[in-house]
């Protein structure tokens, strides 16, 4: 049995996906959200499962946005290096260290103070409040794992997840394929930080110290831009069948490296597929996944959607070469307008029955949890938390 718990994770993401088989368990998080996901959400389960013996096997980190590394900040800050709170094996996350710099031996005590004097006063950053972090020396989650000595990218030898290194993962009871990023993503990653230091006037000798980590990870984490803003409609102007055919322009295609630098990947399971796509590209996906098609389509026994079910990360393209009847959209619905309207009429439009599963109710919910479209289209919405998958 797989079971998949979806938590509230505001305009992020978090998932706890646990398999069981001859009375084991293995279990692999996907992302943490914010602080307050982990403190109210995250943290009950995992005292829970450490209560029973057992440990998260995979803490994967997909890309460095507030939204899904914030509550991995507070967890690492509070389990420590001793476990307080559960066994991780290993932890999966691309940093500032992974990224092919060129880098001098030293950073001038001058450059150093001032790049310090940086990480707390970033823009976007807050420091107040029980959903906020402390942007403070010392405090990303790079230095935290560093800090505590956790094994980090050990299965691909400490190098960058990418698909340029290594694709497929065997670890004791389950499989995953690596389907993003590769290096050229990863270097885009490495390009857009470069040039925000540049817009802010700064021109630092960089190094291997560890302060980098943090002004790394928080300027990261401080630009949250979003191309996709739409206002939700009601469901007597929905229009599936024009809605499905609506795709994103070469302009509106979501461009932004930190979603362009997610770790995607299929996770199996003996016979189970499922396909976490965090706030990936879909060039690089749907590349990956035609690799893989041994007829016009790849099934999964559940998919989660891109980047909140924005329209800039699921094409028409990619949303013909994907079937499931589980289709998992983690947002509250509160920014940037997620999930996009065209998006779940290009998965409702999909022939056979599929369940659309939000971890919140919100407008968009509403407007698609209609008896007569709902019967059309062979689709049921739903607001859950667990997903259960059966072997």
């Amino acid at each position: 049995m797989i079971k998949i718990k979806m938590y509230p994770a505001e305009e992020g993401d978090a998932f706890l996906i646990s398999m069981t088989s001859n009375l084991t368990t293995k279990h692999v998080l996907v992302d943490m959200g914010l602080t307050r996901t982990y403190e109210e959400y995250i943290r009950p389960d995992l005292i829970e499962l450490s209560k029973k013996d057992e440990k998260i096997d995979l803490l994967i980190i997909t890309h460095i946005d507030q939204d899904h590394i914030q509550g991995a900040i507070s967890f690492l800050n509070e389990n420590g290096s001793d476990k307080k709170i559960i066994d991780v094996c290993e932890v999966w996350h691309n940093s500032f260290k992974h990224l092919q710099f060129q880098k001098c031996a030293n950073l001038p005590p001058q450059e150093r103070a001032l790049l310090k004097k940086t990480i707390p006063t970033i823009k976007g950053i807050n420091t107040n409040g029980k959903s906020d972090i402390s942007a403070a020396q010392g405090s990303s989650l790079a230095a935290l794992l560093l800090k505590y000595n956790y094994n980090w990218n050990t299965s691909n030898k400490g190098l960058a997840i990418s698909t340029d290194n290594k694709v497929n993962f065997d670890f004791s009871g389950y499989n995953i394929e690596l389907l993003s990023p590769n290096n050229e993503k990863l270097e885009s990653l490495k390009t857009f930080w470069k040039r925000e230091l540049d817009k802010k006037k700064y021109n630092f000798a960089i190094t291997d110290d560890a302060i980098f980590d943090d002004a790394f990870e928080f300027m990261l984490m401080s630009d949250s831009s979003c191309t996709s803003s739409r206002n939700s409609i009601s469901s007597s102007t929905i229009d599936i069948e024009s809605l499905s055919k609506v795709d994103a322009s070469q302009q509106e295609i979501d461009k932004r490296p930190p979603n362009g630098s997610s770790i995607a990947f299929i996770l199996k399971k003996n016979e189970k597929k499922l396909l976490f796509l965090g706030d990936s590209h879909q060039d690089i996906i749907i590349e990956n996944i035609k690799k893989r098609i041994d007829d016009n389509y790849l099934e999964f026994d559940a998919v989660k959607i891109p980047h909140h079910g924005s329209n800039n990360n699921f094409s028409l393209e990619l949303s013909g070469i994907i079937k499931s009847d589980k289709y998992l959209i983690s947002t509250n619905g509160k920014k940037h307008g997620h999930p996009n309207e065209e998006v779940i009429s290009k998965i409702v439009s999909q022939s056979g029955h599929k369940d659309i599963i939000f971890n919140y109710c919100h407008s968009k919910y509403k407007d698609f949890k209609d008896e007569e479209m709902n019967e059309k289209y062979s689709f049921k919405v739903f607001v859950d938390n667990e997903i259960i998958i059966n072997d």
